[in-house]
């Protein structure tokens, strides 16, 4: 009779667990990808992302994309990180404008009329 008593009064249930609903958070920086391959979100090659981000003469020395460097004290080497906002807000500056033929006209949603 107390097993019995004790099972009733213990907090048990039979209740199916609730499933927590799981959220993607966009990631705010991106790792440069390793030599011979491309980044994963735009397609872009090592080679290109670094003439993004460091001072070189294809950018006049002034990077047009913002990257941060994580290194240990004293070490020579790091982590480059690219700031995915300013990459995004580059690529968006560039976007070329789409063939309209002739007769149309372009509404500033990017659809033709």
């Amino acid at each position: 009779m107390s097993l019995l008593f004790n099972a009733m009064n213990n907090n048990y249930t039979t209740d199916p667990l609730a499933i927590a609903v799981q959220t993607q958070v966009a990631p705010e920086y991106m790792r440069l990808p390793k030599a011979g391959e491309r980044d994963p979100l735009f397609g872009l090659s090592r080679t290109v992302l670094n003439e993004l981000v460091l001072p070189c003469k294809r950018n006049q020395g002034r990077p047009p994309v913002r990257s941060v460097v994580l290194r240990r004290r004293g070490a020579r080497t790091g982590l480059r990180l690219i700031d995915l906002d300013s990459l995004r807000g580059y690529l968006v500056q560039h976007v070329e404008p789409t063939f309209v033929p002739s007769g149309e006209e372009v509404v500033e949603s990017g659809a033709t009329v």
